[in-house]
C-alpha cells in the first residue's frame, strides 16, 4: 500500500525533510510516484526507508548503551576508591580503639597498684597509727 511522505514520516517519528533527504534521485525514479503535488512511496521504498531509518535509531541506542556503560564504570570506580577510604578510615579507628583500650586498662591497673600499696600500708601500720 502506497503511502505520502508525511504518513510515513508521522509512522516513523521523522520529519517530512528527513524522509525527503533519504530519497535520491534513483530512489525517486523506483519507488515513488507522484499524482499532482503529492509523492507517493511503494511498499519496497517504504521498507528501504525504514531500514534505514532503524540502523540509524539503532546506532543512537548503541552509542546510549556504550554512554550509560562507561558512565556505570566511572560510578563503579567512584564507588570501589570510596569503599577503599572508608575501609582506611575503619582501620585507623580500630587502631585508635586498641591504643584507647589500651591505655585505660594501664591506667586501671597503675590506680589497682596504688589502692593495693595503701592497704598494705595501712596493714602494716600499728593499731595506734590506724587511727592517727
Amino acid at each position: 500500500m502506497e503511502k505520502t511522505i508525511k504518513d510515513l514520516a508521522d509512522e516513523l517519528g521523522v520529519s517530512k525533510t528527513a524522509i525527503r533527504k533519504k530519497m535520491t534521485d534513483e530512489f525517486r525514479e523506483k519507488y515513488t510516484r507522484i499524482n499532482g503535488k503529492t509523492i507517493y512511496i511503494n511498499d519496497e521504498g517504504q521498507k528501504k526507508i525504514r531500514e534505514t531509518s532503524t540502523r540509524r535509531n539503532n546506532n543512537k541506542k548503541n552509542k546510549e548503551v556504550e554512554e550509560k556503560a562507561d558512565l556505570s564504570v566511572d560510578v563503579l570506580d567512584t564507588m570501589k576508591k570510596q569503599l577503599a577510604a572508608k575501609d582506611k578510615q575503619i582501620s585507623e579507628l580500630q587502631k585508635l580503639l586498641d591504643q584507647s583500650q589500651r591505655l585505660q586498662l594501664m591506667a586501671e591497673n597503675k590506680i589497682k597498684k596504688i589502692e593495693e600499696n595503701k592497704t598494705q600500708q595501712l596493714e602494716h601500720k600499728h593499731w595506734w597509727q590506724k587511727i592517727f
